[in-house]
């Protein structure tokens, strides 16, 4: 399975250099996209929905049989002085300190010598 992150800044102008030849050239079974905004008319802006979820983050949760997948984009904190805190149970361990047992974890996903060392 290929799953693909793009951050694509604006689809009107990613759209305007080919996005749609781009992503069927990548053959991904999955896009996440983030950062999508577009300008709209005002008529198409008023049915959009709720203010706040536009013009604020998203989080997208799809769950499939073999695995749960999270889609998340955050607004900039630098452009309010906003700070932004995420906060969760990733399950990832970068340091040995991170775990109880990390000699016996050593080997499991997310802590790997070579997950660790990216």
């Amino acid at each position: 399975m290929k799953i693909i992150s793009w951050n694509v800044n604006g689809v009107k102008s990613v759209y305007e250099k080919g996005f749609l030849k781009i992503i069927e050239g990548l053959k991904a079974d999955i896009f996440c996209l983030q950062e999508i905004k577009a300008k709209l008319d005002p008529l198409k802006a008023s049915l959009i929905g709720i203010k706040k979820f536009d013009e604020e983050g998203r989080l997208l949760e799809l769950k499939f049989p073999q695995f749960t997948l999270i889609n998340f984009y955050a607004p900039h904190g630098g452009r309010k002085n906003e700070n932004i805190i995420l906060a969760g149970d990733f399950n990832i361990a970068h340091k040995e300190i991170d775990l109880a047992r990390p000699k016996e974890n050593e080997n499991n996903t997310m802590f790997t010598l070579k997950e660790r060392e990216n």
